[in-house]
Order: structure tokens, then C-alpha cells, then sequence
């Protein structure tokens, strides 16, 4: 009776870790799929070239598929919601577009959003694996 009074409490724990890392997963993938839309609806406006390089989707898919065992794109399909990443991006950019694309404007929104975009990367890099299986 003890051991299983022991191994109740312990089940719960790791279950609650397991969520919290794939709520972290999702939050760092998530984040950056809105920064991978958001630089890419910027350049469509613009005319600049903030969209993320084919390097840095590959990394982030390669990282993705890593910690979730499904594919940056399939993941985003599944936990995420297209049509409001694009109106969110959509959103944050209306100042930038209010502002004709002002190309100061521009160059400070970029240095700070991309030092954010960064961070987010670099977490994504450090997380463990979660083993909550994504469908």
C-alpha cells in the first residue's frame, strides 16, 4: 500500500512535468511561427527581406521535430490556428503600414522583434523533448 501511495503522487508529477514541457514546446514553436508569418507579411508590404532563411526553418523544423516528433508545419496545423496567426500578424504590423513603411521605423521594430525571435529560438534549443504525443 505504501509504494502505490508513493507512485500515485509520482505519476501525477511527471505527468504535470510532461505538460508543462509541451506547453513550453508549444509556446517557443508557437511564438515562432508567428514571427516566421509576421516577417513574411512584412516583406509582402514593404518591400523588405526580414523573412526568415531557409536555414533557419530548416533548424527550426529540424528542432521541432526533435522535441515533438512531428514536423514544424504538421505541428503548427495541429496545435495552431493559421487564420489568427495571420490576423495577429496582420495586427502587430499596423503601425508599420499606418506608417508607409517608414524605413527607421522599420529598421527599429525589426532589431527588437528579431532580438525576441532569437530568444525564442535559443529556448526552443535547450528544451527537452516532450512525451505528450502530438496527433
Amino acid at each position: 500500500m505504501k509504494f502505490s501511495l508513493f507512485i500515485f503522487p509520482l505519476m501525477i508529477t511527471l505527468s504535470a512535468h510532461a505538460d508543462q514541457q509541451a506547453l513550453r514546446l508549444a509556446k517557443y514553436i508557437g511564438n515562432l511561427n508567428m514571427y516566421d508569418v509576421t516577417f513574411a507579411l512584412v516583406d509582402s508590404k514593404c518591400s523588405t527581406s526580414y523573412s526568415l532563411t531557409k536555414k533557419q526553418v530548416e533548424e527550426i523544423d529540424k528542432l521541432t521535430l526533435e522535441k515533438t516528433r512531428v514536423s514544424y508545419k504538421k505541428f503548427n496545423l495541429i496545435v495552431g490556428d493559421p487564420e489568427l496567426t495571420r490576423e495577429m500578424a496582420e495586427e502587430s504590423i499596423q503601425p508599420l503600414l499606418d506608417n508607409n513603411c517608414n524605413s527607421r521605423l522599420l529598421e527599429y521594430w525589426y532589431s527588437k522583434v528579431s532580438k525576441d525571435f532569437d530568444k525564442n529560438l535559443s529556448e526552443l534549443r535547450n528544451e527537452e523533448p516532450t512525451s505528450v504525443q502530438i496527433k
